[in-house]
């Protein structure tokens, strides 16, 4: 098969592409790899090497050198692994030279870290230096000075690879990782291209080799000559060759190891009789000097040949730029201009440069630039325009400072701007000469400049338009900015007056290329002129549009020659359709009952020439087919001369009044959510069924309450509730018979009117299954929802015969069952009734006591455990009646919480102890938390929230004197809301507590969750804990899980030192009950308070 070429080259790119990278790849790991292989050759040598002054100066040259190549050649911004390759041929060396294999590790390990850990220290200090930059250097050259140390001790104490002691080795290894890190970093860098940098001069170079040779030959004869290698040495560094010092670094370091292998004598006699490990620490010494100073000497060779550049860079662009620059001293002359400016002025250049402003360009000039100069020589840059002659300037001013820091001058920098100038002239010229109202606007859109007429047509002065944006003069109602071509705008006077304007727009070309010319005119008479005509025409269509019944006028003959909107509505005909039909073609009647087709009542009034109207409903048949209820009213039209020229037909649709009339009898007998009949309709239909108990009928009335509906609703939502009472609504109807009747009574209450019962104890059966049909799942989304039934049953004519007493009777046997346990039925008996009317007398006088404030509260303090003083208090409610019996919460609480009177309570509460512990601190008492116990059982998150902010402000009260207690049967029981409230009380400040924690069934996880601030053990459990087992377990559960927890823990009902010293004893924080303290009244506490010793409380 024969391919093209185009085909050839798109097979081959992948591969040309893969053999790219993999040559990019093999140059990144070139230098690793030959010096992985220099590093296991070395390695492999030190084992062999007999000399240990030799041995251990090629270990810091390995060292050393990796360190030197790993800085030279990084990759930037990557953690370059490709330099651990020298660690696996340190490892192959060494396990070449057949030393043990934990020698070999344990030194390959210490290399590799002791070279990243450099790498790494000197990428932290200096992140971003170059190879020639001396910091990073001299960070390296210390760490490797001081690592040598411990590379030293291990190699001869930790693994047998150097003979000998590891202090006087020392200095070997400092010499050979020195002399190798300058080697490597300065011959293996890669300078990037530098087009500033110059090399250093070879004189310079050369005589310091010279000086470095020479002293080296003298002192080997000489010891006292042996300064002078340091002065060659620092010679070399002087001249900026850092390579060239790299190479003789390494040959310097390699024959002092040589000499102290084999010429011990000389190099001492060389060094002035010191110890080889001192001679070479001095070679140490020096080379690294050298490095950092050939380093510094390299970098302020190359920023000076940067700066001669830049400056004649900078000195080129100044002499050769169009604009005019000057540069001033202190006295105002001139210290240097550039051709232009020279140009400009028609001087030569040594009269200008040495002279003054004034003798430049005249005194006049010069004043004009007085001010600025004085502020430039001040530090402020300044912009201006000056006129010299027919000349016009753009001129900005900018300081510069000399080299102690102060202002030295200023630069002058200027543009001939003439020519724009003229311009502005010339455009200004046109501008007046328009007979229309001009406007020019700058490339903001802002007024630049304005003719007479546009003045005079805005009644707005130069000052009021100049420099304000056009969009401020168009009227506000409009919102409209200009655009490109015609826009209908409203123009708005400085007076306030607004009026319709022509608005033109158009961008200006060539040196005024941004601005934009506007004209206007004025349309004021223009459109009053068309709003008339307009207000006319719409007048009579709309008188015929606006009539909401259908309006079909017609000529002598019949035919259609109006037809008004509601009239195609309601017959389906469009005007274009209908204008020139006969009316019977459009207008069909026919009679409701037989379908008869009947005349119209217009036909009527033509003939007698009589408005007539039909009382009698009839139906239209539309253009569809569909038949409509009208209702018709008909008059004849006449000319001026009384003849008759056609007539007039309304036609009413009652269709919609009939059905809304049937909707909303509808509506006001059934609930608007599930459809079942309403109280009004089921009140009815009791009747007619007790209407019938004469004649031997018998039924029951079962009235329904749901269980667990509460918690869904206030969980999930209202949304979720509504599906949930819709779904049992219809079960409730599939539990029954057609003529039986389910009522929705409201919320989540139902009542079912059983009709034709031939047994009672059918009632009991129908309510067996409807609570079986309820307990059902409900599956809604990703919910599964349950709620359950609670029935109570009442009899006819057993009972009673009255509707009321039914209802009633059934509603007192759903109380009992919901008293004695949910989700059972019910009948009446005469016992309920009894306990109904206490039940019903208690919440009337509730409401007698919330009125006259016959509620007080007593106060019993809580005892720290620890040091016996007291911690806080609680507000204990006590129903003060009339008749002087005192009632505690538990015979009325019941009550409050179903009737919904227990929200103006714990309101009530609230209030009144906040002002008395708010009294109590005023009264310099110790402030003291106070506890207040709160009901759930109407839960409105909000409302509380608003309680106990609005308590807190009455009261001046600090929120964190404030712990409100929760029981906890009702705070699980509402889900992620009641951890939303807890949230919302502590980030207000106010402290929250649980009560009644070890009656609770409450997990770890949710009192972990919630974040109570307090936990408080039932009195019931503290007072079995002497005798039972199980409650002592409780509370010793309790208080180690507060403890965890961080929250305090307070016990209830504390009565004897059993209960104490139990409670102690397991790190209960809070004691409360008589053996301290029993309720007292608010002055009595405050008597407490002022004892010192709690335990004095408890013969109160």
């Amino acid at each position: 098969m024969i391919t093209s070429p185009r085909e050839s080259r798109e097979r081959s790119a992948p591969t040309t592409e893969a053999r790219q990278r993999s040559l990019a790849s093999a140059r990144l790991l070139r230098a690793p790899v030959a010096f992985a292989v220099l590093a296991g050759l070395l390695m492999a040598a030190v084992a062999r090497i007999p000399s240990p002054w030799m041995a251990a100066g090629v270990v810091g040259l390995v060292v050393g050198g990796w360190c030197g190549m790993w800085l030279a050649r990084p990759l930037p911004g990557r953690a370059d692994l490709r330099w651990l390759a020298p660690a696996f041929g340190m490892a192959a060396g060494l396990f070449a030279a057949r030393v043990t294999p934990a020698t070999a590790i344990v030194t390959t390990a210490a290399a590799t870290s002791i070279v990243g850990g450099i790498r790494v220290l000197v990428r932290q200090l200096q992140p971003h230096a170059d190879w020639d930059d001396p910091a990073p250097a001299s960070i390296a050259l210390a760490t490797l000075a001081a690592v040598a140390a411990v590379l030293a001790w291990l190699c001869t104490q930790g693994v047998p690879l150097l003979q000998g002691a590891w202090l006087a080795l020392w200095p070997a290894i400092v010499v050979g990782a020195i002399a190798a890190f300058a080697a490597a970093l300065t011959l293996a860098a890669v300078d990037p291209p530098d087009p500033f940098a110059e090399d250093p001069r070879r004189a310079t170079l050369v005589l310091s080799l010279a000086l470095l040779l020479g002293a080296g030959a003298l002192s080997i004869f000489s010891p006292r000559l042996v300064p002078l290698l340091a002065i060659g040495l620092l010679a070399l560094a002087a001249a900026g060759r850092p390579r060239t010092l790299g190479v003789l670094a390494l040959v310097f370091a390699i024959a002092a190891l040589v000499l102290a292998d084999y010429g011990a004598a000389t190099l001492s006699r060389i060094a002035g009789g010191w110890s080889t490990a001192a001679a070479l620490g001095l070679v140490a010494t020096m080379l690294a000097l050298a490095l950092v100073g050939s380093l510094l000497t390299h970098q302020r060779d190359r920023v000076r040949a940067r700066l001669r550049a830049a400056s004649g860079h900078l000195l080129t662009l100044t002499e050769k730029s169009p604009g005019l620059v000057a540069t001033f001293d202190r006295d105002l002359r001139h210290r240097h201009v550039n051709d232009a400016y020279r140009t400009w002025t028609g001087l030569a250049r040594d009269r200008i440069e040495g002279a003054t402003l004034g003798d430049v360009l005249g005194l006049e000039f010069a004043g004009k630039l007085a001010t600025s100069a004085a502020r430039a020589m001040a530090g402020a840059p300044q912009q201006l325009q000056a006129d010299r002659g027919d000349r016009a300037l753009d001129i900005r001013l900018e300081p510069y400072f000399g080299v102690d820091g102060a202002i030295d001058g200023f630069h002058l920098l200027a543009e001939d701007i003439t020519w724009r100038k003229q311009g502005e002239r010339d455009l200004r010229t046109l501008v007046n000469a328009s007979p229309e109202p001009t406007l020019v606007l700058d490339e903001d859109g802002r007024i630049l400049m304005h003719n007479e007429a546009a003045s005079t047509l805005l009644g707005a002065s130069a000052s009021d338009l100049i420099g304000t944006p056009l969009p401020t003069w168009l009227s506000e109602s409009e919102g409209v900015t200009p655009a490109a071509g015609e826009a209908g705008l409203r123009v708005r006077r400085r007076d306030g007056m607004t009026f319709p304007v022509e608005l033109k727009l158009g961008a200006m070309p060539g040196e005024h290329g941004g601005r934009s010319v506007v004209t206007l005119r004025d349309l004021s008479r223009h459109v009053a002129l068309e709003n008339a005509a307009r207000a006319a025409q719409a007048q009579a269509q709309a008188t015929l549009d606006s009539i909401s019944d259908a309006l079909v006028v017609v000529d002598p003959s019949g035919a259609i020659t109006a037809f008004n909107p509601a009239a195609t509505a309601l017959t389906g005909w469009t005007r274009e359709d209908a204008l020139g039909r006969a009316l019977e073609d459009v207008i069909k009647l026919v009679e409701s009952a037989s379908g008869v087709p009947q005349v119209s009542v217009l036909r009527d009034a033509l003939k007698s020439g009589q408005a007539m109207r039909r009382e009698g409903e009839r139906e239209l048949v539309r253009r569809d087919g569909e038949q409509r209820v009208v209702e018709e009213s008909a008059s004849p039209l006449r000319d001026a001369h009384g003849r008759g020229i056609g007539g007039v037909l309304l036609l009413r649709d009652v269709s919609h009044a009939r059905e809304q009339a049937q909707a909303l009898a509808h509506m006001a007998q059934h609930d608007a959510l599930t459809g079942l009949p309403n109280r009004v309709l089921f009140q009815d239909r009791l009747m007619q069924a007790l209407a019938t108990v004469g004649r031997g009928n018998r039924g029951a009335v079962l009235y329904i309450d749901l269980d667990k509906f509460k918690p869904i609703n206030d969980t999930l939502g209202h949304p979720v509730g509504d599906k949930v009472l819709q779904e049992v609504a219809q079960r409730l109807r599939d539990c029954v018979r057609e003529d039986d009747t389910v009522s929705r009574q409201g919320g989540d209450e139902f009542v079912l009117l059983l009709q034709r019962l031939a047994d009672p104890r059918d009632a009991a059966r129908v309510a067996e299954k409807l609570i079986r049909s309820v307990e059902q799942p409900i599956a809604f989304e990703s919910h599964e929802l349950r709620v359950g039934a609670s029935v109570g049953i009442s009899l006819f004519p057993q009972d009673s015969r009255e509707a009321r007493t039914l209802m009633k009777q059934a509603d007192t046997a759903l109380y009992h069952v919901k008293e004695t346990g949910r989700g059972r039925y019910s009948y009446f008996t005469d016992l309920m009734g009894e306990r109904a009317e206490v039940r019903m007398r208690t919440e009337n006088d509730l409401r007698l006591a919330l009125a006259a404030e016959d509620f007080v509260l007593d106060y019993q303090p809580v005892v720290n455990a620890r040091t016996g003083n007291f911690s806080s208090i609680e507000a204990l409610l006590r129903w003060r009646r009339a008749d002087g019996t005192v009632l505690l919460p538990e015979t009325f609480l019941a009550v409050a919480e179903e009737t919904g009177l227990i929200i103006q309570i714990d309101e009530w509460v609230l209030g009144r102890a906040c002002l008395q512990n708010a009294a109590w601190q005023q009264a310099g008492l110790p402030r003291l938390p106070l506890s207040v116990n709160v009901s759930l059982a109407r839960f409105d998150a909000e409302r509380l929230l608003a309680q106990v902010d609005a308590a807190l402000t009455r009261a001046t009260l600090d929120p964190q004197w404030l712990e409100l207690e929760f029981r906890g049967d009702q705070l699980f029981a509402l889900g992620e809301p009641a951890r939303a409230l807890v949230a919302d009380l502590r980030a207000m400040g106010v402290k929250v507590a649980i009560d009644d924690i070890a009656t609770t069934q409450a997990s770890v996880s949710q009192l972990v969750d919630f974040g109570f601030d307090a936990l408080k053990v039932d009195i019931a459990i503290v007072h079995a804990l002497v005798d039972d087992e199980r409650a002592r377990r409780i509370a010793e559960a309790v208080c180690r899980t507060g403890f965890a927890m961080q929250c305090d823990v307070v016990a209830k009902g504390v009565e004897t030192e059993t209960h104490r010293e139990l409670l102690a004893r397991w790190g209960c924080g809070g004691l409360q009950g008589t053996l301290f303290s029993g309720p007292l009244s608010s002055t009595a506490l405050a008597q407490l308070l002022q004892r010192t010793d709690p335990t004095l409380a408890r013969s109160a």
